[in-house]
């Protein structure tokens, strides 16, 4: 028992640390990313989770489409006791020059916090990300950093078959707010998501894809974003560590 309580210390304590680690080279240009990888199930106590992920986003709008961009990323999470979990994810987006089609590092750093409950033995669950993302403008030889952040509260419903299929639904309805005045921006959407496994309390392969609608404003104009991603995930049970 006193094994366990030291490893579940450990893995908090880590996690807290990489809060601190992502924060730290917060950098340039913003933009959201819809995919989250999650069903309703919650991590049980003491378990930890470690997942790598890719998504890719595009556009259609009035005046256009194309290719947004990619972004590799990494989440880590622990289930807290009473069917609720923590997760926090980092990503960095790479988008593609309308000018040349090639893609470049916006060296953009997005931070996510992700508090999610579970209930109806896992069928169900209610999550908040918030996300911080950071943007540094250059104008001449002057550079200004600036801040946005993402709300995104979410139910999500998932299906199982066995321990090997997951199938997750996630009506969205998103605020983005920037950090400096300006109007903020309401999407509303949802995800669509696959968990596929030998085990899924042990490892996961997990395609997503997304739609996004942004609602038109006084100063937005409206049209679609919409992805998909693929993300890789294993968990860590301390409480059958010895």
């Amino acid at each position: 028992m006193k094994s366990i309580r030291k490893n579940f210390k450990a893995a908090l304590f880590s996690l807290v640390l990489c809060i601190f680690g992502w924060i730290a080279p917060s950098v340039v240009n913003a933009q959201f990313w819809s995919v989250s990888f999650e069903g309703a199930p919650a991590l049980k106590p003491a378990q930890f989770e470690i997942s790598l992920y890719g998504a890719g986003t595009y556009y259609s709008f009035s005046n256009g489409s194309g290719t947004l961009g990619y972004i590799p990323g990494m989440k880590l999470g622990i289930g807290l006791g009473g069917n609720f979990d923590l997760k926090l994810a980092y990503g960095r987006g790479f988008y593609s020059n309308p000018f040349n089609n090639k893609l470049e590092d916006s060296k953009q750093n997005q931070v996510s916090i992700m508090p999610k409950y579970s209930f109806l033995k896992g069928h169900l669950a209610f999550s908040l990300p918030l996300a911080v993302i950071f943007y540094n403008f250059k104008t001449g030889s002057e550079t200004k950093l600036y801040t946005y952040y993402l709300v995104a509260p979410r139910f999500t419903g998932s299906f199982h078959y066995k321990q090997y299929v997951e199938v997750n639904i996630s009506p969205a309805f998103d605020f983005f707010i920037p950090g400096q005045g300006g109007d903020m921006s309401y999407l509303v959407g949802g995800n669509l998501g696959f968990g596929f496994s030998s085990n899924l309390e042990r490892w996961s392969v997990r395609p997503e894809g997304y739609v996004n609608y942004l609602i038109p404003a006084k100063t937005v104009t409206g049209g679609l974003y919409y992805g998909w991603g693929l993300a890789f995930t294993f968990n860590i049970d301390f409480r059958k560590s010895k």
